[in-house]
């Protein structure tokens, strides 16, 4: 894994700055399109200089040739250069461990809680920053989905506000007294944020599922969890080396997008 976390454009895998800083080729690539008819579909490779191009290139197929939907793999590393560029290990052993979690017959905010917990055991801080209900979902579709979603508090949260900043993932949130006439980042990717719905009726795999159950007359206000885990060490060494690591400046490049100017990986959430 090149993440650990869902992202929304390649020049925030870890890649980007092993390419950067050790000359590491983005090629060779594989991108292909969805059925076209029966067995058919598109297939091809882009031999680009860096994520960006790269990343523009895949977005622009993807948009105009392959109607919307494709797929991307970048190239196998072998041994020499896994052990000299570490990747994010045991995500597939989470997914498995937290998905056992989820199955319990436990309430929800039992299992966020214990999900926590398991992250925060396997040396990933984590915990439930905020409870709260859905209050509004703005989208903006593209090439990437922007959104902002605002979270009224409820409970230890109550007359606060959790407003997440999304492009197609959770990428930041504000977090602010509901009178405040300044906003201030509670919480910035590469840490991840994630919603755990307490009605057991309503499950929630992204923000498209989220944006179907708030459009839906006949679910009521969707009350939510929200948890969130420091990111992996891999990631974390890069992004905390220096101010001018390339990853660091793709993650503030992505939340200066979204409305944010902040340059430095901070976390208020862990205080």
């Amino acid at each position: 894994d090149t993440a650990g976390r869902s992202i929304p454009t390649l020049p925030l895998i870890i890649f980007a700055a092993y390419q950067e800083d050790k000359n590491i080729s983005w090629f060779p690539n594989y991108v292909a399109s969805r059925t076209i008819s029966e067995n058919n579909y598109y297939t091809g490779q882009f031999n680009l200089p860096n994520g960006t191009t790269l990343e523009d290139a895949f977005i622009t197929l993807i948009m105009n040739e392959f109607n919307k939907c494709g797929g991307f793999s970048v190239f196998p590393m072998n041994g020499e250069t896994l052990q000299s560029n570490p990747s994010v290990y045991g995500t597939l052993s989470d997914a498995y461990y937290v998905g056992q979690i989820y199955e319990e017959t436990i309430s929800r905010e039992e299992k966020a809680q214990k999900i926590a917990q398991y992250f925060t055991g396997r040396g990933r801080e984590s915990k439930v920053i905020f409870r709260g209900i859905v209050k509004s979902i703005d989208l903006e579709q593209g090439g990437t989905d922007k959104e902002s979603i605002i979270i009224e508090g409820t409970n230890a949260d109550s007359g606060y506000i959790l407003e997440l900043r999304v492009s197609n993932e959770n990428i930041f949130a504000y977090r602010y007294k509901k009178e405040a006439t300044q906003k201030d980042v509670y919480i910035l990717g590469p840490d991840s944020i994630c919603f755990i719905p307490l009605d057991e009726n309503i499950d929630v795999v992204d923000n498209s599922d989220l944006l179907n159950y708030f459009n839906c007359p006949n679910i009521g206000d969707i009350e939510v969890d929200i948890l969130g885990i420091t990111a992996p060490k891999a990631v974390y060494d890069i992004v905390t080396k220096d101010k001018d690591n390339i990853l660091l400046k793709n993650w503030s490049d992505e939340w200066s997008n979204l409305g944010y100017e902040g340059k430095e990986y901070i976390q208020p959430w862990l205080n």
